[in-house]
């Protein structure tokens, strides 16, 4: 398993109707969508769950697979900038 639970990355394969984007993937990789937690919206609840960097590799990994619903778009160059 490689380590790594907070991930930022370009997509390099896609599915059928994906979009080349930058992604974050979060710790929570993957939920089954129809036990008792997730229909309610507790996926963190989900006996099935898959995370990042502890059931699935992370974000040290050369590449990382995960569920569209798991990604999250980001900005082509997001921004560093300090607080105000």
């Amino acid at each position: 398993m490689v380590p790594g639970h907070e991930v930022v990355g370009e997509v390099v394969a896609l599915g059928e109707h994906a979009r080349r984007f930058r992604i974050g993937i979060a710790w929570l990789r993957r939920t089954c969508g129809v036990c008792r937690a997730c229909r309610r919206g507790r996926e963190n609840l989900c006996r099935a769950s898959e995370c990042t960097g502890w059931s699935q590799d992370g974000g040290f990994a050369e590449y990382a697979v995960v569920p569209e619903a798991f990604a999250y778009v980001l900005p082509p160059q997001p921004s560093l900038a300090t607080r105000p």
